[in-house]
C-alpha cells in the first residue's frame, strides 16, 4: 500500500512505492497453486495477471517493455478465453478484447509507432 506522501517526497519515491506494490501482487499470485482452485478461481487468477501485466505495459517507461508486458497479459488473456464456454458473454467480452489488440498491433494503433501509411479501401 502507497504510503501517505509529504511535500518533501520526490517522483523516485512515490515510484518506488508504486513498483514495490506490484512485485508484491505478484509474489501474492505466485504463491498460489492454480491446481488448488476451483475453475472459477482459477479464471480469476488468470484474469488477476492479465490485469497486472497490462497496468505493467501501460507504464512502462520503453517500448520494449511494453511490449513485453502487453505480450505476457496476451498470454493470460488466452488461458481465460481457454475456460470459457464459446459463445458465452465472457468468452465473447474476452475474444473481443484479444481480437481489439491483435488489430492493433497488427496496424501499429498503440500510439506508439507511426501509424500504417498508403491503405485504401476501395
Amino acid at each position: 500500500m502507497l504510503n501517505e506522501l509529504t511535500p518533501n517526497d520526490t517522483f523516485c519515491d512515490y515510484y518506488q512505492q508504486w513498483v514495490a506494490m506490484y512485485k508484491e501482487g505478484l509474489e501474492i499470485l505466485d504463491g498460489i497453486k492454480s491446481a488448488d482452485l476451483d475453475a472459477s478461481g482459477v479464471s480469476y487468477y488468470y484474469y488477476q495477471y492479465h490485469q497486472v501485466y497490462t497496468l505493467m505495459a501501460d507504464y512502462a517507461f520503453s517500448d520494449q517493455m511494453k511490449e513485453h508486458y502487453r505480450g505476457l497479459a496476451y498470454q493470460y488473456k488466452d488461458s481465460i478465453i481457454s475456460m470459457r464456454r464459446p459463445g458465452s458473454q465472457g468468452y465473447l467480452l474476452m475474444m473481443s478484447e484479444k481480437l481489439l489488440y491483435e488489430a492493433g498491433r497488427l496496424y501499429n494503433f498503440d500510439g506508439l509507432s507511426a501509424p500504417v501509411q498508403n491503405i485504401s479501401f476501395l
